[in-house]
């Protein structure tokens, strides 16, 4: 889904009238919990990335290693891997699903609030944005299923138009 700037104002407006600024702000900056969580998976992450380069540059240049096929890279790594990096991954991999279990619980609080607890009231503002986003008539709008407008509500949440929007203002 692409947004022009009309449509971004309008939804700007929806957020605004459903009071959702604020709950917007944290999924997207991972505010709390979440974001202390996505700040040691990134701490890790890079030490992880740091140390199995300097493994596999106990072996060869990594440039050398960058440019065999996947199978010799796979080789090579299971070569130089030693317990404690491999632990350190099976970390990552823990908190990367941690992270994610984090992210999707934040994503259904703000889309449950937004379409459950405060959509009746605000309705014609919700129904005149996704009828300008997705070219559809209100009244269509108000007859399809429910899945399908949650579908609708889910692409703009994911649009890039959206993503990159939010990235001006970090």
């Amino acid at each position: 889904v692409h947004l022009n700037t009309m449509q971004g104002l309008e939804l700007i407006n929806v957020i605004n009238k459903l009071g959702l600024k604020d709950k917007l702000k944290d999924l997207v900056l991972g505010q709390g919990e979440s974001g202390d969580k996505k700040i040691e998976y990134m701490k890790l992450q890079n030490e992880y990335m740091h140390k199995v380069i300097e493994l596999i540059e106990t072996k060869m240049p990594k440039k050398e290693y960058d440019e065999l096929p996947e199978a010799e890279q796979t080789k090579i790594l299971n070569e130089v891997m030693t317990d404690e990096i491999a632990e350190m991954g099976a970390r990552l991999n823990v908190i990367a699903s941690e992270v994610n279990t984090m992210a999707a619980s934040e994503g259904f609080d703000l889309f449950y609030t937004a379409v459950i607890e405060r959509f009746y009231g605000n309705k014609d503002v919700i129904f005149k944005a996704l009828s300008s986003i997705f070219n559809v008539k209100t009244k269509e709008l108000e007859k399809q299923e429910l899945a399908a407008t949650a579908l609708m509500i889910k692409k703009i949440m994911e649009s890039p138009d959206i993503q990159a929007f939010m990235k001006v203002f970090l």
